[in-house]
């Protein structure tokens, strides 16, 4: 008897401490780090800094970064923008400026990444095209990066408006900025038209402005009329 009641208080303690151990919280991970992240479209892959906690990652130049879509690999329990939860290869964000992702552990522990899209530059800076309102006929010289614009005798040079395409970010004349179709510039000797690409650097286009030569001849020259009295330069008078 004595030894049943033993082994039944035996039995007791184990339930009690089985019951106890069941009762403790298991420990919850606090891994929340960004192992890998890339953009989708274009693809491209984020260089990762685990000390600094920031991703970089370059597209290439014209990339529109509003609506970009990025695949990522994490250790965390879930992964935020804001309020926003990021569904990797899914969710679009906006890269204008850098966008801090939220990652949460399992034990609600957080830690921030930095995420910073640059576009890259390019440096193209060159004139496709160049025309005025009654210009005839343009000729663009790459190599020497002269642009001659032929326009009729008698055109006012001094207020000449350039319809221009460039491949660059922007043109000017002097501190003015260039707007194709609007601006207006002086003509009479030659403008010097800036062109600066994206990545900073300039090429110099030399613009002149040609009114056209018409030469007239009486139609009763002999070969012994040469040089022609009525030939008229028309450029000077």
């Amino acid at each position: 008897m004595k030894y049943r009641f033993l082994v039944l208080i035996f039995s007791i303690i184990v339930s009690l401490s089985l019951a106890s151990c069941s009762s403790i919280p298991a420990l919850l991970s606090s891994a929340n780090a960004i192992t890998a992240f890339n953009i989708v479209s274009p693809a491209e892959i984020g260089v990762i800094d685990q000390s600094l906690y920031t991703i970089a990652i370059t597209v290439p130049y014209g990339t529109d970064v509003t609506k970009l879509k990025a695949t990522f690999t994490t250790t965390g329990a879930s992964v935020q923008v804001g309020s926003t939860v990021q569904i990797s290869g899914t969710t679009e964000n906006d890269f204008t400026s850098p966008v801090t992702y939220l990652v949460w552990a399992a034990d609600n522990t957080i830690q921030d990444y930095t995420v910073i899209v640059t576009v890259a530059s390019t440096s193209a800076k060159a004139i496709t095209a160049f025309t005025f309102p009654t210009s005839t006929a343009t000729a663009i010289d790459e190599v020497a990066h002269t642009i001659t614009v032929t326009v009729p005798l008698g055109t006012d040079l001094t207020t000449l408006v350039a319809t221009f395409d460039t491949t660059g970010a922007s043109v000017s004349v002097g501190s003015t900025v260039q707007v194709s179709g609007t601006t207006s510039n002086n003509f009479t000797d030659p403008v010097t038209y800036t062109v600066t690409a994206a990545d900073g650097t300039t090429q110099d286009y030399i613009v002149t402005a040609l009114e056209n030569r018409i030469m007239f001849f009486s139609s009763n020259w002999g070969e012994d009329s040469w040089p022609a009295p009525n030939w008229i330069d028309q450029n000077n008078g």
